[in-house]
């Protein structure tokens, strides 16, 4: 038997390979597999990008969200990856694919999870060709707690999911917030149930565990990731850089305050860590001191998540990843998949305003549910060992 993961695994936001590497720890331990009859296979195969220093200098710009200018972003960007798609991609993708498959086997694909079902067309091309590559190799596919977000369905993204969701081959599928959107497209209330996200697994794959310490963790975000997610988002709308700027500058004075320590640190994208040089240099802070080094690699993220005793995120997965290492984040919102996964481990969230800073700081101080954590890893940890012992 062959098992390929698939998920984004050269994402430069380090969350969605870490996903990739979870389930890779989950499926090992639960099938007792040879590390041969596993494959990892990269739904993008994205090129490397590099941090240019020399980018973080290019001057302090204030941006303010208008929710008309991300309605033609969307579009304009999803006719691109369409023309790339038909012009150049298909093709290499359906034979670096159809390689992973073993030709005289069965075989399963694991769709790894992160946000997969949503107005990205990215995704939504190269998930309905693996569906269909499946189809025609008699192999069965699961979706493992896949993200889902809310999209129209007069878009593409929303056609090709539908069709790809209802194939017969797709034996299992899970999602970790919308359970509602793939009953919508399925046409089937119980085909599709939520499970946590497998990055809860984190800590364990990588085998890393919480250091002591005393200090905390204030993860950073880009504008353009709030921009984003304006369509959905009311909140966000009219936000400017400066506002996200002073919400983080009076978290730090509310700390500094307490005489707490503080460092900040991004999940490893470039845009991400681009804003936060400047944040350090508008603010007059020491980059060395106070920003940690870009992560290269999804281990080195755990590993520099695990040298704080609390953090105050942004990504959605520097919360999963802290939680998985038993430590103690509070999440701040940009969108609803962050707001889910506060409420499965039932943390205080807040918006980014300079009012809930003493808040914030009051939460880090607290300890991390871990009799939560413990039960949501074993959930999701359940889900695929049903779903592939039913397929074996």
């Amino acid at each position: 038997m062959r098992i390929v993961i698939a998920g984004d695994l050269s994402s430069t936001n380090l969350g969605d390979p870490i996903i990739c590497e979870s389930v890779k720890y989950l499926v090992k331990d639960i099938t007792g597999a040879d590390e041969d009859d596993i494959k990892l296979f990269d739904l993008v195969n994205r090129k490397k990008s590099r941090f240019e220093e020399s980018s973080s200098e290019k001057g302090f710009v204030n941006e303010t969200i208008a929710i008309d200018k991300t309605m033609k972003r969307y579009r304009k960007t999803n006719l691109k990856v369409l023309y790339k798609w038909h012009k150049h991609e298909k093709r290499l993708f359906d034979s670096s694919f159809k390689d992973m498959l073993c030709k005289d086997d069965d075989n399963i694909i694991i769709i790894a999870g992160g946000a997969l079902i949503s107005r990205s067309l990215l995704y939504a091309l190269r998930l309905s060709r693996i569906v269909k590559i499946a189809e025609k190799y008699n192999a069965r596919v699961i979706f493992n707690a896949v993200g889902c977000e809310q999209f129209d369905k007069m878009d593409l993204p929303h056609k090709l999911m539908k069709k790809a969701l209802k194939c017969k081959c797709v034996s299992h599928c899970s999602t970790r917030d919308n359970v509602d959107v793939i009953s919508r497209l399925t046409n089937n209330k119980d085909f599709c149930k939520r499970v946590p996200d497998s990055g809860l697994f984190a800590a364990t794959a990588y085998g890393i565990q919480k250091q002591e310490s005393d200090t905390v963790g204030i993860g950073l975000i880009s504008f353009q990731a709030y921009k984003s997610v304006a369509i959905d988002e009311k909140e966000v709308v009219g936000m400017s850089t400066i506002d996200l700027f002073e919400f983080w500058r009076s978290i730090i004075d509310a700390l500094e305050k307490n005489r707490q320590k503080w460092k900040l640190f991004t999940n490893g994208g470039t845009n991400d860590y681009e804003l936060a040089c400047r944040f350090v240099e508008y603010y007059g802070y020491s980059k060395e001191e106070r920003l940690m080094p870009l992560p290269q690699n999804p281990k080195e993220l755990v590993e520099q998540i695990s040298t704080f005793k609390a953090v105050c995120v942004h990504r959605l997965h520097a919360a999963i990843v802290s939680s998985s290492l038993n430590i103690k984040c509070v999440p701040i919102l940009w969108s609803k998949k962050v707001k889910s996964f506060a409420q499965m481990i039932e943390a205080e969230s807040f918006w980014p305003q300079k009012c809930y800073a003493n808040q914030v700081v009051e939460q880090m101080n607290l300890e991390a549910n871990t009799e939560i954590i413990n039960a949501l890893r074993e959930e999701s940890k359940e889900f695929l060992r049903e779903a592939i012992k039913n397929e074996t």
